[in-house]
């Protein structure tokens, strides 16, 4: 029989665990409400999904200072529920409102937070992340004051103002952990299966608290009722996001490229924007209070999004110069030899050919010197390539001493090399070229270092000039080739270092 691999397994357990927490919130709601097996079904479930977070942190990531932050959050959050249940269990009662659970409850948003913010960069989000996040944010700010602070603050007379301010504090935390998981989400992306989890569990999270708000506040909250529902497949949620593969994928990076402007973040970015009017049309606004909250709560999602907006023609110009620098090394890259900076032969062919047809209409001359280092495959063969690319170069240099400044000096391959001098005087041309190559002979004159000794390389040089010697590049090249060779000595060539090579 043939074993199913062992990479399957994860990706099976998420499956597993997802239909057997649905099985347990199924059987939650048919025990019947406020009962000790149901607590007791809850306690399970809770129980689960902590396993499920230490088992993925144990597995992928257990070094990671982040996850060890969300799994001490998690751990405080079930033994929140622990405290509720168990109370139940052991009293016969339900715990009193507000009570340890509360405050444990409250409590784990902390670590929760910073652990997620650190996977974010790696604690140090960009500053678009934090623009986006705080877009959102202001828009949830907004839902959650009208769905929840100011009926709380409207109920006041139905329940003690420290039972108040914890019903508030819930969702209130809820959004803070929801906007951290947001910049999470806009720094990686929404590609990982373990991250959706992650956020529609924390978004499920917040939303039934908000509606376990309203409930507390009109005190028509009842245990065992169908708003558990969501904080039961909250559990579900979490457990496939620690058990997904992908989970392993999710690390404390601080060098992750900037994310391009996707559909998903246009349309995260788009949702507080339309909050603001379909607040006003719903009626919102009518006591001065919430008139006010809607004026700040409006200005100041226009203002981040101005600044979004401002921040992403910074980053488009920024993107466009570096655009161009990136086309300008590779126009230098395609018309610049690598090894001695000069010229390369396309260039040559280019240069010379424009210079051709200027001097043609200015009836100028245009002189072309070819070049060839003497015996420089024995320095190859005695030294080495590195020292005879020190050669080149040094040969580079002193050709570009030897030229006027207006003049080109090129690599046509290998040892050998071209200098042209451009518009010249008809009639001075070839006394003018002539020159050049006696300058080229006193710069050779002058030793190389080779290996750490003193030699003297010898050149053999040919010119050709247009429009005696040729009319197109091509035919100037080759006269000026052919001239050099007639000028090389028949002998074979010396390296003079005192040594025969």
């Amino acid at each position: 029989m043939t074993m199913p691999a062992a990479s399957s397994f994860p990706g099976r357990g998420v499956t597993v665990y997802g239909v057997a927490g649905l099985a347990v919130t199924g059987a939650y709601f048919v025990l019947p409400a406020g009962s000790a097996e149901s607590h007791l079904t809850y306690e399970v479930l809770a129980l689960a999904g902590l396993a499920a977070v230490l088992f993925g942190v144990a597995r992928h990531r257990r070094h990671d200072v982040g996850w060890r932050l969300i799994a001490l959050g998690l751990a405080i959050w079930v033994a929140g529920d622990s405290y509720w249940n168990g109370y139940r269990i052991v009293t016969g009662h339900e715990a009193p409102f507000p009570s340890v659970a509360d405050a444990l409850y409250l409590v784990c948003y902390v670590p929760l937070i910073v652990g997620v913010l650190v996977f974010v960069r790696g604690g140090r989000p960009r500053l678009a992340d934090l623009l986006d996040g705080a877009i959102v944010g202001a828009g949830a700010t907004l839902v959650i004051w009208f769905a929840v602070v100011a009926p709380v603050a409207s109920e006041s007379h139905s329940s003690e103002l420290g039972a108040r301010i914890v019903v508030a504090a819930y969702p209130v935390a809820d959004n803070l952990l929801l906007v951290a998981l947001i910049q999470l989400i806009l720094a990686r992306g929404f590609g990982q299966p373990a991250l959706r989890y992650l956020a529609a569990a924390f978004a499920m999270v917040l939303a039934t608290d908000i509606v376990y708000a309203r409930a507390r506040v009109s005190a028509t909250f009842t245990p065992g009722a169908w708003l558990n529902a969501g904080y039961l497949l909250f559990y579900v949620l979490l457990g496939c996001a620690f058990l997904s593969p992908s989970i392993a994928r999710l690390r404390s990076l601080s060098d992750e490229p900037a994310r391009t402007i996707s559909k998903y973040r246009i349309m995260a970015l788009s949702l507080p924007l339309l909050i603001l009017p379909g607040f006003v049309a719903a009626g919102g606004g009518r006591s001065p209070v919430d008139a006010d909250v809607l004026a700040a709560g409006g200005a100041l999602i226009s203002l981040l999004v101005v600044t979004r907006l401002v921040l992403v023609f910074r980053e488009r110009d920024l993107v466009d110069r570096a655009r161009l620098q990136a086309q300008e090394q590779l126009a230098q890259m395609a018309y610049r030899d690598p090894l001695t900076g000069l010229a390369n032969r396309s260039a040559l062919y280019e240069a010379v050919d424009g210079a051709l047809v200027d001097a043609r209409a200015a009836g100028r001359a245009v002189a072309l010197l070819f070049v060839d280092v003497d015996g420089f495959k024995i320095v190859n063969d005695r030294y080495g390539h590195a020292d005879g690319d020190v050669v080149l170069r040094d040969v580079a240099g002193r050709l570009k001493l030897a030229v006027r400044e207006r003049d080109l000096v090129a690599r046509h391959g290998g040892d050998e090399f071209v200098a042209v001098m451009f518009g010249l005087p008809r009639d001075q041309a070839y006394e003018l070229a002539a020159g050049l190559a006696a300058r080229l002979e006193a710069e050779f004159a002058r030793p190389f270092e080779i290996g750490g000794r003193m030699h003297t390389l010898s050149i053999t040089s040919g010119f050709s000039v247009y429009p005696a010697d040729g009319a197109s590049t091509q035919e100037l090249v080759d006269t000026a080739d052919r001239a050099m060779y007639r000028h090389k000595l028949p002998s074979r060539p010396v390296l003079q270092s005192g040594l025969a090579l």
